[in-house]
């Protein structure tokens, strides 16, 4: 997986960390809302699917799993099926693992690398703004990177009145690939075990550092 690949993977990520906010909100003041309720939120656990459009091969995936998240800064995200995957973060280390390939890549993001990708809502919420504009559409709101140089266009955040406050996010990256994510039965504040951020590698498996 490349650089670029990871950032747009933890973009997505770290905007249901950030915006796990117990308010509903439309517009920018989705924003406020985060900033006043962010600091009640313990953990959050959850169910994805995840539909990957690939452009140039008009290809579509579709994936499902569950995910784990420690604010601030923890995170594990499992894809289940056949092509079983696991993607650990804790602060600004990553690890993806993936079962079939008995290998696990662990990477660390640099703080500067960290500016256009939302490890900003989990170093300090209130960065947030310094890394995107906000653009309120019909029903949801729209982020794109002030400085766009790396490989996201936009994303899309569709709210929820439920529990959690969002019901959808949609990725597009420079080269009009996209990434859907539904989320359903989540909880919040449920006491999240720490070990399940903690990454053991099986029997066999290497750790390459990336």
């Amino acid at each position: 997986m490349t650089r670029n690949k990871m950032y747009i993977f933890l973009f997505t990520l770290f905007l249901l960390s950030g915006f796990a906010s117990k308010a509903y909100c439309e517009g920018n003041e989705i924003l406020q809302g985060l900033k006043k309720s962010y600091s009640a939120i313990k953990d959050i656990k959850g169910r994805f699917k995840q539909t990957s459009r690939i452009k140039d091969f008009d290809k579509e995936m579709v994936y499902e799993g569950e995910f784990f998240i420690e604010i601030p800064g923890k995170m594990m995200w499992r894809y289940i099926g056949e092509d079983r995957q696991e993607v650990y973060v804790n602060n600004r280390n990553v690890i993806f693992y993936r079962e079939k390939n008995k290998q696990a890549i662990k990477s660390r993001f640099a703080p500067e690398a960290l500016v256009q990708t939302p490890f900003v809502l989990l170093s300090g919420i209130n960065k947030i703004e310094e890394g995107f504009l906000f653009d309120e559409k019909k029903g949801y709101l729209r982020l794109t990177p002030r400085n766009p140089s790396g490989n996201l266009k936009f994303a899309d955040i569709f709210p929820s009145k439920k529990v959690f406050p969002i019901d959808k996010l949609f990725i597009v990256d420079m080269y009009d690939n996209e990434i859907e994510i539904s989320i359903g039965e989540a909880v919040i504040n449920s006491g999240v075990a720490p070990s399940v951020f903690d990454f053991v590698p099986p029997p066999g498996v290497e750790i390459v550092e990336h």
